[in-house]
C-alpha cells in the first residue's frame, strides 16, 4: 500500500497529464532519478542538485557546439513542481554497469562528501591530469558513460567533451564546495542556460525551470 500511496501522491503532486507534449510516447518508460521524499522528511536531508550549465555557441543548435562551462548552482531536488520531473529529467537507470551511454546528462554523485580532500580525490582521482586513466574517479564514469555519448552520437560536436572535461576539472572546486553535506544525496545534471531558465536534458528544448 505504502507504494501505491506513493504513486497517488507523486501523480497529485506533479499531474502527470501536463506538458509531456511529443515526449508523451515514452513518458511512462521514464523513472525519477531520485525518490521524491514525503514532505515531513527533515529539508536537511532532501536531495539537491548540482547543474552545470553548458557554455555553447548557439542553444538552438544541433549539434551543439560546447565551448566549456558557463554556470554551476546548486538547486533542490526535484525543482519546480509546475514540471513533471520526469519529462524534465528523462531520465532511465543504464541498461548496464558496462555500457558507454545513457539516457540523459544526469549523473548520480551519491551522498556529499564533506572532507575537501576526499571530494577532490573521489572526483578526479589522485591527481587532476590523470582522471581519464583513474577508472573509480567520478569523472572518468561521468565521461564514459555519461557524456561521450553526445559527441559520437554527433548531439554535440566533435572536441565538444574535451572542452566540458577541462572545464570541470577546473571547476572542480565549484563542485566539491555544493557536494558536502553526507545527509543529501546529490545529482550533477548539465544542460543549458535559456530565456533566464536553466533547460533540462537531454534535448535541451522542451523544458525550463527557473
Amino acid at each position: 500500500m505504502g507504494f501505491l500511496d506513493g504513486l497517488i501522491q507523486t501523480g497529485q503532486y506533479y499531474n502527470l497529464q501536463d506538458d509531456a507534449r511529443e515526449l508523451s510516447d515514452i513518458a511512462n518508460y521514464l523513472e525519477l532519478p531520485l525518490d521524491i521524499l514525503p514532505d515531513d522528511i527533515d529539508p536537511d536531508r532532501r536531495p539537491q542538485v548540482i547543474r552545470v550549465a553548458l557554455k555553447v555557441s548557439d542553444p538552438d543548435a544541433t549539434p551543439l557546439d560546447v565551448q566549456g562551462i558557463e554556470s554551476i548552482i546548486l538547486a533542490d531536488y526535484p525543482g519546480n513542481p509546475g514540471i513533471n520531473p520526469k519529462i524534465a529529467y528523462l531520465y532511465k537507470d543504464p541498461v548496464g554497469s558496462n555500457v558507454s551511454w545513457g539516457f540523459s546528462p544526469v549523473y548520480k554523485l551519491g551522498r556529499g562528501e564533506p572532507d575537501h580532500e576526499s571530494a577532490i580525490k573521489a572526483l578526479i582521482g589522485n591527481d587532476e591530469t590523470i582522471w581519464h586513466t583513474s577508472i573509480k574517479s567520478r569523472f572518468y564514469k561521468i565521461h564514459k558513460r555519461v557524456l561521450a555519448d553526445f559527441e559520437n552520437s554527433h548531439f554535440f560536436t566533435k572536441g565538444s567533451i574535451d572542452r566540458l572535461m577541462n572545464d570541470l576539472v577546473d571547476e572542480v572546486g565549484e563542485i566539491t564546495r555544493y557536494w558536502c553535506d553526507r545527509k543529501r544525496s546529490y545529482l550533477l545534471v548539465f544542460g543549458l542556460i535559456k530565456n533566464g531558465g536553466f533547460v533540462f536534458p537531454p534535448r535541451f528544448k522542451y523544458q525550463v525551470q527557473q
